[in-house]
């Protein structure tokens, strides 16, 4: 993300720490492993239900 946004290190993995904090993404691993991913909101997933028994439903 470094060469991506132009920030130092630090930067990057300060603003993690704060998008981390705020539920906004998930830590996944640790060390130089990390990665990071975009949690789903509530509204997401109940879409996502929605779609799925909606499939359920037309398969009967």
């Amino acid at each position: 993300m470094r060469e991506e946004t132009g920030l130092s290190d630090y930067k990057v993995r300060r603003w993690l720490d704060i998008l981390d904090e705020k539920k906004l993404v998930q830590r996944i691993g640790s060390g130089p492993a990390t990665k990071y991913a975009i949690r789903e909101t509530a509204d997401e997933k109940i879409t996502q239900l929605q779609i799925a028994l909606d499939n359920l439903k037309t398969k009967e």
